[in-house]
């Protein structure tokens, strides 16, 4: 079972007294278990996006950052979360995130059609 890996990998960084024990928590599926886990494994490495898009989950990006249009530092207040900018939950059905096939390939293959 996955959860049996994920427990794996939390024994393996010291986590013992956190082992799931093959109960998956109330209110959460395997799969949010294993995505969470796996975001914090690999943070700042850039695989967030695609683990979410690729098991048709919507992105969440609904806090303070500088993904938001026009945010000033005096707009941020820690005790809220954002309201009112564009995106901030992306589906992953969006056409925003269908991504350019890059030109190096385009060039190699004069048949490749760029994504629109």
């Amino acid at each position: 079972m996955a959860l049996a890996d994920v427990d794996i990998i939390r024994q393996n960084r010291g986590l013992e007294n956190s082992l799931y024990n093959g109960v998956v928590p109330q209110g959460l599926t395997a799969l949010q278990v294993v995505l969470n886990e796996r975001r914090i494994e690999l943070a700042f490495e850039g695989h967030r996006t695609i683990d979410v898009y690729r098991n048709k989950l919507s992105m969440d990006r609904s806090y303070w950052g500088y993904h938001l249009p026009g945010l000033k530092e005096s707009d941020i207040n820690l005790a809220t979360k954002p309201q009112g900018y564009a995106n901030e939950i992306v589906n992953y059905t969006n056409p925003r995130i269908i991504y350019y096939i890059p030109v190096d390939e385009k060039l190699a293959n004069p048949l490749c059609v760029q994504n629109p």
